[in-house]
């Protein structure tokens, strides 16, 4: 989601959905680019699990290297949800992310526009968090990853934030892949804590 050159996926399929007894459901959205490198892009959806895997499926059937990074962006207005109307304290809204100095460092609006966030670190996950709600990238633990948070330069009211895995490099008349995992879903402890330390 950073341009118009965007590459511009496809599916075969116009409907999707978990059969009878069926635990997982692969989405594949396919693309070509002009010198003829094949990109699938799955998701993988569970059964009553709110982790998405993403991943590239790379077929470079041409004389030269193809070379990428894996880029996950959340994109976020500062619009506030409606009040419940009880009283108390209003829950945070904002980024959370993991650092190499705090395993829970969050930011609000107003912390992103004033110190935008690079950090690089090994594994690592960068989320929105609103009240009973996450979104979150997760990089690949193994990896070191370049984890983001900032204000849109073009529109004071947008941030953005996520990261960018390691340049992938698939030889030249190979297959390669590029993965993450995206969380979309409730704040359910446990479930966050086997995903990804802090999380």
């Amino acid at each position: 989601d950073v341009g118009a050159d965007r590459p511009r996926f496809q599916s075969a399929q116009t409907s999707y959905q978990l059969t009878e007894g069926q635990e997982k459901l692969l989405v594949d959205l396919q693309y070509t680019q002009a010198n003829g490198v094949a990109l699938t892009k799955r998701y993988s959806f569970k059964r009553s699990d709110y982790l998405i895997g993403v991943e590239y499926l790379v077929n470079n059937t041409t004389a030269e290297p193809w070379s990428a990074h894996f880029y996950g962006q959340i994109k976020r207005d500062t619009h506030l949800p409606p009040e419940s109307g009880m009283v108390g304290m209003q829950p945070f809204l904002g980024a959370a992310t993991t650092t190499s100095e705090e395993n829970f460092f969050k930011m609000s609006f107003e912390d992103m526009s004033k110190t935008p966030l690079a950090e690089n670190i090994q594994g690592g996950w960068m989320a929105m968090v609103q009240h009973h709600f996450i979104s979150a990238w997760i990089g690949h633990h193994t990896e070191t990853n370049n984890y983001f948070a900032k204000q849109s330069a073009a529109n004071a009211n947008e941030y953005f934030l996520g990261y960018t895995g390691p340049q992938v490099v698939v030889a030249a008349g190979q297959q390669g892949s590029i993965t993450a995992d995206f969380y979309v879903g409730p704040k359910e402890v446990y479930r966050l804590q086997e995903i990804a330390p802090y999380l």
